[in-house]
């Protein structure tokens, strides 16, 4: 897995691109892009996006299939979302621009 503490540390101030909250964001690293991964291991940091406590607990209790149709059903482009978000890290208020985009 390819590791970005830096790119991690953006993710996790910019508000939930589910509902909006600020503060105790989590960057969820998309399941379905943890290609060739053992039982528990993550995806690339590229592939995050954040979540607040509640969103994040709420994407992991759909399970790895339904994750896609899930952020699909609330108008969200997951993986467009986070590739996009990987291209404006390490400027805080592109990215923030960026995640705009998608809420």
């Amino acid at each position: 897995m390819k590791k970005c503490e830096k790119h991690l540390k953006y993710v996790r101030q910019l508000p939930c691109c589910v509902c909006g909250m600020t503060g105790g964001v989590d960057p969820h690293h998309l399941r379905s892009f943890a290609f060739g991964r053992g039982m528990g291991m993550k995806s690339d940091d590229k592939w995050t996006v954040p979540l607040c406590r509640k969103c994040h607990n709420d994407v992991h209790m759909v399970g790895t299939k339904e994750e896609p149709a899930w952020f699909f059903g609330l108008g969200i482009e997951s993986s467009e979302l986070a590739d996009a978000l990987w291209k404006a890290s390490g400027c805080l208020q592109r990215m923030k621009k960026t995640l705009m985009r998608f809420m």
